[in-house]
């Protein structure tokens, strides 16, 4: 069964909440969790990561190249069953990246209320698995995006001449 992936600030999702906040009650989470998991018009935008991984790097590649400025990329895996069975309304949408593929993976958890933010909160927090990739490891798979022609070069976000020039894509005017 596929995992949902989520961006977040992988040093907003700490491991050991209550040794890290000793005022935390046992269960609870840092309220900095939730500005990750801020719904636009009570939807959470989520794409799909198979069990293996397999397509992590494509997915990761495809929303850094989304970005200004790529740098790290924190992010929660949870498991689509899970989050169906407790009763979140998923639903397939299309999505924003430079990467066709990765944009039919996307998908929206959508009809969130505050009490259904703070269940997937606490369900990222206790089931899910949370992660960080370095920058140079998200540049590098970047490249490999852009060299495979996964990514559409003229929807590619990235501002900084530096980093247009590294992964070879013409400058913007």
């Amino acid at each position: 069964m596929p995992l949902v992936l989520r961006g977040i600030r992988f040093n907003r999702w700490y491991k050991n909440p209550v040794q890290d906040f000793p005022w935390l009650a046992p269960g609870e989470l840092p309220g900095d969790s939730l500005a990750d998991i801020a719904p636009q018009r009570c939807t959470l935008s989520v794409y799909l990561v198979e069990d293996n991984h397999s397509n992590l790097w494509r997915v990761i590649a495809a929303l850094t190249a989304n970005q200004t400025s790529p740098s790290h990329f924190g992010f929660a895996l949870i498991d689509l069953q899970m989050l169906n069975s407790m009763g979140f309304k998923i639903v397939d949408q299309p999505g924003d990246t430079a990467d066709s593929i990765v944009n039919s993976w996307h998908r929206d958890i959508v009809e969130l209320s505050a009490t259904r933010l703070l269940a997937l909160a606490q369900t990222i927090q206790s089931h899910g698995a949370t992660d960080q990739i370095l920058e140079k490891e998200v540049h590098n798979w970047i490249t490999r995006s852009i060299y495979s022609n996964f990514l559409d070069q003229q929807r590619i976000k990235i501002t900084s001449e530096r980093l247009r020039l590294k992964f070879g894509l013409p400058l913007k005017k």
